[in-house]
């Protein structure tokens, strides 16, 4: 039997690369965004699957509010 090595990193280093909580990954894992697999009790995770989602993440934190957009749109227009 052929066994294929995925590169794969456990929780701590995904985490670390993430800048989140390893607490933060495993919640992740269970919202189906990371993919993982357990084993021996243990998550790993595929090195390519931490790579799409840092790609898909947006920079510069949260979206403004309706309030915040009118309010830069009126100084913006004087």
């Amino acid at each position: 039997m052929t066994v294929v090595s995925v590169p794969s990193l456990p929780v701590s280093d995904a985490a670390q690369r993430l800048g989140v909580s390893e607490q933060r990954v495993r919640a992740m894992i269970s919202a189906g965004s990371i993919e993982a697999e357990k084993i021996a009790g243990a998550w790993l995770i595929p090195v390519a699957s931490l790579a799409r989602l840092a790609a898909s993440q947006r920079q510069g934190g949260r979206p403004l509010s309706a309030a915040s957009v009118w309010a830069l749109l009126l100084l913006a227009s004087d």
